[in-house]
């Protein structure tokens, strides 16, 4: 199939804030000189519009794309992802970040946080104020706030009931939660976020492989365009790289074997005989 014969724009579609949407418009307008084919962009109103086909392309929260990654089958593979200027390791993607509270807590959901005292370290103390401003709140709304060097110690801030919540990478906990049964039968994961400078890019599953390519390529090679870089440069992004559904997959995977295998353990302990031990 020859894509500059398409007949059929993209339909891009951003579900971010409004003040987004100047830059989103000349980001369409490269992808469609990129991939030779018309485009349009619209105000994103429903998810349910990449599995409905109505969309072919959006820029969306990280917040949204794990909501999607979630269901039996995503209706989206995710693209590309921004990296910001300066980051320290320019060609990672963004990490996932688990909001972690003590098993017996009462704190169940987000909503619950502003009554917490959180936890923050300075190793991702960057990134701790803009994913509360996600859910519309930030640092200032908790009850109190302790400082940690690491987030080995925010942790154990929570463990030890100093601190009521915290938030760590995602691949740390996994490995604390293997390496550490004890930790993991004290913890409780509530939520689930992923800082990022700016959209994820994902592209509906209906279209074609070929156009979704060309979709992806466009989008690697962005910052190299004159009109965009700029644009892009306001808004703190360097550049997008290269990043697909497997790799949070594989990260939300591994979480729901440590669970599993958590859960299994505790009906095995919950289900046993009591067996009194006699000691000559």
């Amino acid at each position: 199939m020859d894509i500059a014969n398409m007949v059929s724009p993209i339909i891009f579609a951003t579900f971010l804030a409004p003040s987004w949407y100047k830059t989103y418009q000349y980001v369409t307008e490269y992808v469609e000189r990129y991939v030779r084919t018309p485009t349009f962009l619209l105000n994103g109103e429903s998810l349910d519009d990449f599995s409905s086909e109505y969309v072919d392309a959006g820029f969306i929260s990280p917040l949204a794309y794990l909501q999607l990654l979630d269901q039996q089958t995503c209706p989206v593979e995710l693209v590309a992802a921004p990296v910001a200027v300066g980051a320290s390791d320019p060609q990672l993607p963004p990490l996932l970040y688990d909001i972690v509270v003590r098993r017996d807590s009462t704190f169940t959901s987000l909503d619950d946080l502003p009554e917490c005292v959180w936890a923050f370290h300075s190793e991702t103390a960057h990134v701790e104020e803009p994913s509360m401003l996600v859910q519309g709140s930030s640092l200032t709304d908790f009850r109190a706030s302790i400082e940690a060097a690491t987030q080995a110690q925010a942790l154990r801030l929570v463990v030890d009931g100093a601190a009521d919540a915290t938030a760590i990478d995602t691949r740390r906990l996994n490995l604390v939660l293997r390496n550490s049964p004890s930790l993991a039968a004290n913890l409780r994961v509530v939520s689930t976020y992923c800082p990022s400078p700016g959209p994820l890019v994902v592209v509906s599953r209906h279209v074609s492989l070929e156009v979704r390519t060309k979709i992806q390529e466009a989008f690697l090679m962005i910052h190299k365009d004159s009109l965009c870089a700029p644009r892009l440069r306001e808004n703190i992004i360097d550049k997008f790289i290269f990043v697909s559904n497997i790799y949070y997959k594989n990260l939300r995977n591994q979480r729901e074997l440590l669970d599993s295998a958590y859960n299994a353990s505790e009906q095995h302990i919950v289900g046993m005989t009591p067996v009194t031990a006699q000691i000559s």
